[in-house]
């Protein structure tokens, strides 16, 4: 028996189905023949996985927030027991970083589906917020002198700020 999901980085999301996974075998019996399920402690029986022909062995739960510890039992048919325990967090979704920058929506990102927008980011100018402060492009803005003429030089005294030239 060993277990191949969750692994020890992996976390479910509050009352979200996630997948447990196995693989096992027995030198007398056909995988597909075994039993396996996971417990936990607190939560009890969780589910039975559906064992293949190779082994793979899967099911699926829904877990409310907390840390657990998963127990995987597999039988064979002479009752032979082996178990296996992993840790197991199930988080809120807001707290997990979809965009990977290190902040969720819990931690203070304001748009966790853009890695270059976290609180105390560098801001950019590229028309985001991109430090969470409610201001856009503050500060990255450039000012130029305005060119009436197109000489190409600009008059000292009109000016706009943009991201490039006007």
């Amino acid at each position: 028996l060993s277990i191949t999901s969750p692994t020890g980085t992996d976390a479910g999301l509050e009352n979200e189905a996630f997948v447990f996974s196995a693989r096992v075998s027995d030198g007398q019996d056909a995988p597909e023949d075994l039993y396996v399920e996971v417990t936990e402690e607190s939560e009890g029986f969780l589910c039975a996985l559906e064992v293949d022909s190779a082994g793979n062995a899967a099911c699926s739960a829904a877990m409310a927030i907390g840390e657990y510890n998963l127990t995987f039992l597999a039988r064979d048919l002479d009752e032979n027991e082996v178990i296996a325990t992993t840790p197991f967090s199930v988080i809120d979704p807001d707290d997990r970083d979809v965009d990977g920058d290190g902040y969720s929506i819990n931690g203070g990102d304001c748009d966790d589906g853009n890695a270059t927008v976290y609180p105390g980011a560098e801001e950019l100018c590229d028309g985001l917020d991109n430090n969470c402060n409610d201001q856009i492009d503050e500060g990255a803005l450039n000012t130029y002198s305005l060119d009436d003429d197109g000489d190409g030089w600009g008059v000292n005294t009109e000016y706009a700020e943009g991201c490039t030239p006007p």
